[in-house]
């Protein structure tokens, strides 16, 4: 069995508003190079009535990251985001409870 290996450590995404807790990050590579990670974001804790599934992209393997965008924002406080590649397809989930 292989073992995951820390290369680098860093900051994504960062936002010390009201709606700035960012939890339950989901990483993968995508076939044309750039890093995606899809995580719960716009959340004033971990327990409350927001949410949105939110996506940044690294062109640069992880030195920079784009501003979050939702890929998921409904009345149903859409929280824990996932995503994996599989040949040319990506799927995004996003599920709440």
């Amino acid at each position: 069995m292989s073992k995951a290996e820390v290369i680098k450590r860093g900051i994504i995404y960062k936002n010390d508003g009201l709606f700035g807790f960012a939890a339950w990050p989901s990483v993968a590579k995508l076939n044309d190079g750039r890093i995606a990670v899809v995580f719960s974001g716009d959340r004033i804790k971990h327990v409350c009535p927001f949410g949105k599934t939110m996506i940044c992209y690294s062109y640069d393997e992880g030195e920079s990251w784009t501003a979050p965008s939702a890929v998921a924002n409904t009345v149903f406080d859409d929280r824990d985001g996932g995503i994996t590649v599989k040949g040319n397809q990506v799927l995004v989930t996003s599920f709440n409870n």
